[in-house]
This record gives structure tokens, sequence and C-alpha cells, in this order.
């Protein structure tokens, strides 16, 4: 029987992607995994999930902005919050799987824009399979497989018949759960 995990599109699969729509993946899927985390069962201090949300808007803003060349600054605010999200998944391991699992996702949906940013495309679509396959692992099953393969199919389907090239910037739709 192959891996849970072997179905989830990989880092090749994304590379079909246009650059900014591998990023509105990673998104949208640390979003969803963000609104498990927001529900009144998990405790989440305010700066917590502040962090979470930072990382999550900057990788956002920049995917529905598709710059060229994104500024200095947005690199930078991308990175910073991309190694907070790191540390307070790390931080939440023990105490709070879940909310780890968020942080680590929001964390590779911002590595994903930075990369994306630098035009670093194998490593933008290993970092935005890396954030689908955290909320997979969040809460494994066999519907939230067959989603994540169809969001990444939506968007391999959009950009082919909307002509999204590598500096098309991506709808809010395919960014919001």
């Amino acid at each position: 029987m192959p891996k849970k995990n072997m179905q989830l599109p990989t880092t090749e699969d994304l590379l079909q992607l246009p650059r900014w729509a591998r990023v509105a993946y990673a998104v949208f899927w640390a979003r969803r995994l963000q609104a498990l985390v927001n529900s009144p069962t998990t405790e989440l201090k305010s700066r917590q999930a502040q962090t979470l949300e930072r990382a999550i808007r900057l990788a956002a803003t920049v995917t529905v902005a598709a710059p060229r060349r994104a500024p200095d600054k947005t690199v930078i605010d991308l990175h910073a919050a991309m190694n907070k999200a790191r540390q307070l998944s790390k931080e939440l391991q023990h105490a709070n799987p879940l909310a780890s699992a968020a942080a680590l996702a929001a964390s590779k949906t911002a590595e994903s824009a930075e990369h994306a940013c630098c035009d670093a495309r194998r490593q933008d679509a290993a970092a935005a399979a890396d954030a689908a396959r955290t909320a997979y692992e969040a809460a494994p099953s066999k519907a939230l497989l067959a989603e994540i393969r169809a969001s990444w199919q939506a968007l391999l389907e959009a950009a082919s018949t909307e002509g999204w090239t590598h500096a098309s910037p991506v709808p809010e739709r395919f960014i919001q759960p």
C-alpha cells in the first residue's frame, strides 16, 4: 500500500503551475489550517495568532500583486514572518500539535512566497508542497486528500484556460478557503 502522502501534489506537480499560482496553493492550505486553529477549542494567544496571520497575509498580498520583482522590504518581511512562524511551530509542537502544524504551514507559505519573489521556482514549489502536506498530516483523511488534489487541479485548469504566466496575479478566489 502506498504512503498516504504519495498522492499529494509533489514539487514536480506544482512546477506545472505559474509561480504565483504555486504560492496561492500554499496560502489556501495554510488558511484552511489556520481556520481550524482559530476555533474556540484551540487555545492560541493573541500574539501567536498574529504571527500566523502575518505570514499568511504577506504571502497572500504578494500573490495577488504578482510583482515581477518584489521590493527588498517585501522579501525581508516574508523572511522574518517565515522565521517567526517556524519558531512558533517549534514552541507549540508538544503543547498544541494542531497549532504547531498551522504555524509550520504558515512558515512554508511565507517561504514559498519569498522564493517566488526571487524567482527560485523549485524552492517555491517545494515549500508550497510542504504547506499542503502539513495541512494534510494535521488531519489526514481521504476527503482532505481529494480536496488538496482538486485545489491543485483547479489552479492548473485556471492557469491554462485563463492564460496565466509566471507574472500573472492570482485571483482572490484561489486563496480563500
